[in-house]
């Protein structure tokens, strides 16, 4: 940035334009800036949240449906029942914790 004063209209006018540049270079990076963090934050929203909610309930949903039939159950969905249920214990004992 220049710090000479300006002294005639043509200097005037250079540091308009000059002054327009920088205008528009900080929009286009303040445009960016938010454009990068509106992505983080949807990339954290589906990872971090959606995705195992939507894991847990399909989960569940298969649980409940077969919860009688527990010899035709398979390997897989047997592994996943134990594997929700060693977090929700994990869970409710961190719950737990954080009352006391």
């Amino acid at each position: 940035m220049e710090s000479k004063n300006i002294q005639n209209l043509s200097d005037l006018r250079r540091r308009k334009e000059i002054l327009k540049l920088e205008m528009k270079v900080t929009q286009q990076a303040i445009r960016n800036t938010t454009k990068q963090a509106e992505n983080r934050l949807k990339d954290r929203l589906i990872k971090g949240v959606l995705i195992p909610i939507g894991a847990g309930g399909l989960a569940s949903l298969l649980f409940q449906q077969k919860e009688g039939v527990q010899e035709h159950r398979p390997s897989w969905l047997a592994f996943l029942k134990q594997l929700v249920d060693k977090i929700d214990e994990r869970f409710s004992e961190q719950q737990e914790a954080k009352k006391e």
